[in-house]
């Protein structure tokens, strides 16, 4: 090409190429887990995650409302908590990430369990609570060594005072 025509082609070419290479980003790629920022993932869904951060995955529908759920998932050193809405569609449900909570690092004998209520409540009290407990005590209700609440109108994780939370232990397999 000569001319104007091919001056105007040599000029677009390298923007045009590097629009192309951004584009599997923009439609349908995965979400980065871990994030570079947490708040990143907030508005994907679980399916965009890779399917590397599913090891270890744990999910649970909230007490008080069962259009929300928690679950659990990690990469590595990596855990975290995720809020999530069951959302319908036509071809089924999908889980919208609402909230995230990076978990602390915790022992090797320590899970997150997300059976859980503050101390005094009884089971029928709807209690979005869920905690990390010692894993090697024995079966029954536990206390937890750390534990949040789920706050829907605001949609954040609330740390509660140690020793509130009690969770439901099925003991060491």
């Amino acid at each position: 090409m000569n001319g104007l025509a091919g001056q105007i082609l040599r000029v677009l070419a390298p923007t045009l190429l590097g629009l192309l290479a951004l584009l599997p980003d923009a439609v349908g790629a995965e979400v980065l887990f871990p994030p570079q920022i947490e708040t990143d993932l907030i508005g994907h869904y679980t399916d965009e995650l890779p399917a590397e951060s599913r090891v270890g995955r744990y999910r649970a529908p909230l007490a008080s409302n069962k259009s929300y759920a928690l679950e659990f998932r990690r990469k590595n050193n990596y855990q975290v908590v995720l809020l999530l809405a069951v959302v319908e569609g036509p071809s089924g449900s999908r889980d919208k990430i609402l909230a995230i909570l990076r978990l602390p690092q915790y022992g090797k004998d320590e899970a997150v369990r997300f059976i859980c209520r503050l101390n005094g409540q009884t089971t029928e009290e709807k209690q979005d609570v869920f905690g990390i407990i010692d894993w090697n005590t024995p079966a029954g209700m536990v206390p937890a060594r750390l534990g949040w609440h789920v706050n829907l109108e605001t949609l954040q994780f609330e740390p509660v005072r140690v020793g509130t939370v009690m969770c439901e232990h099925f003991g060491v397999d």
